[in-house]
C-alpha cells in the first residue's frame, strides 16, 4: 500500500486538485477515502488507479479509477474519475498527494554477488508528456526483489519498479553494463551478457541466455529456454526455446535441448 500524505484524502480533494489543471468531473462516491494509489492491475479497492482501456477499467479490483471521457460507460459502479488524460493527471496527483517511500525496498536472497558500482533501486526512466509538452516523471513507488545466487556484474542497474517490484529469481547470472529497466521480472538460472539493454515491464522466462549487447523493446515477453544472440534487437515476443537472431531479431531454429550455455 502507497498512502496519501493526507490520510483523510477523499475523491472530491482529488477533483478539487485536478481542477486546477484541467476540466475534471466525476461520478459516484465523492467522499470515499483513498487509502493509496496503485496499478490497475495491483490494486485494492479503495486504491486510486487510472485506466486507459475498457479492459482495464473492467478488470481492476480498484472501486476508484481515474478515466478518459471514452471509457464513461453506463451502469458503472466505481466512481469514476473523468479527464481529458487519465495517465498524466494521476502521475499529476500521485506527485503531490502522495509520497514514493525513500529509500526503496530492496531484497536481495541468499548468496548474492552483486558488484560494488551495480545500481540497484534507482528510480525508472519513465516520463509523460504533459499540455504544454514538458515532461513529468512517474513516481516508482515499487522496490526491486533479487532472489538467490543471483550476480549482477559492474555498472549494471537495475531499476524499481513503478507499483510491483522488479524481479530477478534465484540463480540468475547478470554482466557488467547491463541496464535493466523498471517491473521487468527476469526468471530462474537465466544468462544476461554485457551491454544488454532490457526495457520497461518485460517477461524473461527461466534459463533464457541473452547475448552480448542484446535490446529488449518494453513489454517483450521471452519465453522458458529461448536464446537471443548478439547485438540482436527484439521489437516481439519470442516463444519458448526459440534462438533468435538480427536486427530486428527473427527466428533462426528450435532448442531441442541445451548442453550449456553457449
Amino acid at each position: 500500500m502507497n498512502p496519501p500524505i493526507n490520510e483523510n484524502l477523499t475523491v472530491r480533494d482529488v477533483v478539487n486538485f485536478l481542477l486546477k489543471y484541467c476540466s475534471t468531473g466525476y461520478c459516484g462516491d465523492g467522499d470515499i477515502k483513498i487509502s493509496g494509489c496503485n496499478s490497475a492491475k495491483s490494486a485494492l479497492e479503495n486504491e486510486l488507479t487510472f485506466a486507459t482501456t475498457k479492459e482495464y477499467l473492467m478488470e481492476t479490483t480498484s472501486k476508484i479509477v481515474i478515466i478518459g471521457r471514452n471509457l464513461l460507460l453506463n451502469g458503472q459502479t466505481k466512481t469514476l474519475i473523468v479527464v481529458k488524460n487519465p495517465k498524466l493527471e494521476f502521475v499529476r496527483v500521485i506527485t503531490q498527494l502522495f509520497k514514493a517511500p525513500n529509500p526503496p525496498k530492496i531484497t536481495i536472497g541468499k548468496g548474492c554477488s552483486i558488484h560494488t558500482s551495480a545500481i540497484i533501486g534507482k528510480e525508472g526512466f519513465n516520463y509523460v508528456q504533459d499540455y504544454d509538452g514538458t515532461l513529468l516523471h512517474f513516481p516508482h513507488f515499487g522496490g526491486v526483489t533479487i532472489g538467490d545466487n543471483v550476480d549482477i556484474g559492474p555498472n549494471t542497474e537495475v531499476d524499481r519498479g513503478v507499483f510491483d517490484d522488479t524481479i530477478i529469481e534465484s540463480g540468475t547470472k547478470i554482466d557488467g553494463l547491463v541496464h535493466i529497466a523498471h517491473n521487468t521480472h527476469i526468471g530462474r538460472n537465466c544468462f544476461i551478457v554485457a551491454g544488454t539493454v532490457i526495457g520497461g515491464s518485460c517477461e524473461i522466462g527461466d534459463g533464457v541466455v541473452l547475448g552480448i549487447g542484446a535490446q529488449l523493446k518494453q513489454y517483450t515477453k521471452v519465453g522458458k529456454g529461448a536464446v537471443v544472440g548478439m547485438g540482436s534487437v527484439v521489437l516481439n515476443d519470442v516463444a519458448e526455446n526459440m534462438t533468435v537472431a538480427g536486427i530486428p531479431a527473427k527466428v533462426l531454429q528450435t532448442n531441442k535441448k541445451m548442453g550449456g550455455i553457449i
